[in-house]
């Protein structure tokens, strides 16, 4: 695993689901970017007005982890389900074809969002395992406030946990803070009191201190 795409439904996903992942890999040498589909801030009034507010958080989260930013395809928020899928997977697949990826890791079947569920269907029609594709390996991350608020959903079940060390948590948390105004006050599920909780138990699932888990949906070794 060398190159890493995370295909993210918004800016704040990526770290909210994997950010403790992008700085531990990061951290190992590994190239680690972003994509973004929708624009984050349309569906909500002035939204319009904070898109640039937005993108300065995910560059100031990206400086702090140490990934690149590919691009902000900016589909409409929250209105995903809306736009043909078709459109979505060709707007993905030529930043698939250019950054090659051998991994990409997006959003779960399990999510309320149904950005975060058009963003994986997009994602594995992007990666169909065609001959020659570049990506081996995909996998789902979990966003609080999103995978465990759909009742009518199957649950997130993870099958692969990254433990972070104190130096990629702490990262994590400084790149949260890049994204504050999406940040709410505990008991909320999307607050930093939760963020933290979620972590200190998948980590405690797998007998580390802190981790962030992941599904596996696909898996190649050559």
């Amino acid at each position: 695993m060398k190159r890493i795409l995370i295909i993210a439904a918004h800016a704040d996903d990526e770290v909210l689901g994997a950010g403790g992942i992008i700085h531990r890999w990061v951290r190992e040498g590994k190239d680690v970017a972003c994509l973004f589909l929708a624009d984050g801030e349309t569906s909500r009034a002035g939204g319009e007005e904070r898109i640039g507010q937005r993108t300065c958080g995910a560059e100031a989260a990206a400086a702090v982890l140490g990934h690149q930013i590919l691009a902000t395809l900016n589909f409409p928020d929250n209105r995903l389900d809306q736009v043909p899928l078709l459109d979505i997977v060709q707007a993905i697949e030529p930043h698939i074809a250019a950054y090659a990826p051998d991994t990409v890791l997006t959003h779960s079947a399990a999510d309320l969002n149904a950005d975060h569920r058009r963003a994986l269907e997009a994602t594995l029609t992007a990666c169909r395992p065609l001959p020659g594709h570049p990506v081996q390996r995909i996998a789902s991350f979990e966003v609080v406030s999103a995978t465990g608020w759909n009742p009518a959903s199957a649950a997130f079940n993870p099958n692969c946990y990254i433990a972070l060390s104190e130096q990629d948590w702490n990262k994590k948390q400084e790149a949260l803070q890049c994204y504050d105004a999406e940040m709410r006050a505990y008991p909320h599920y999307r607050s930093y009191q939760a963020v933290d909780a979620l972590a200190q138990m998948r980590g405690a699932s797998a007998g580390v201190e802190r981790a962030e888990a992941l599904t596996i949906l696909r898996w190649l070794e050559n």
